[in-house]
C-alpha cells in the first residue's frame, strides 16, 4: 500500500512539474529544430530529474558551462500519458 501511495504521489508531482511554465517555454522561434522522444520509466525519470537539477542549479546560481540550445519538440510518453512540449534543449 505504501508503494502505491508513493508511486501515485510521484506521478502527480511529475505531472505538476511538467505543467508549470518555465523560462525554457518562452522561445524566440516558434518552429522546433529537432525532436526528442522520451518514453519508458527510466527515460521519463531521467528527463524530469535533469529538469529539476537544472532548475536547482539556476536558483542556487551555480556556474556551469551552457551548451548551445535550440528549440526542441519533446514527446513524453509514459503508459497512457502522452504529451508534447516545446522547449530549449542542447543541440545534438
Amino acid at each position: 500500500m505504501k508503494r502505491l501511495i508513493l508511486t501515485s504521489t510521484l506521478m502527480v508531482v511529475c505531472l505538476l512539474c511538467g505543467a508549470q511554465q518555465t523560462k525554457s517555454d518562452t522561445l524566440k522561434t516558434k518552429q522546433p529544430v529537432q525532436t526528442e522522444k522520451v518514453d519508458g520509466l527510466w527515460s521519463v525519470l531521467g528527463y524530469y530529474g535533469g529538469k529539476l537539477a537544472n532548475e536547482l542549479g539556476d536558483r542556487l546560481n551555480l556556474e556551469s558551462s551552457k551548451e548551445e540550445e535550440v528549440p526542441t519538440k519533446v514527446l513524453v510518453q509514459f503508459g497512457w500519458l502522452n504529451y508534447t512540449r516545446v522547449e530549449n534543449r542542447p543541440k545534438k
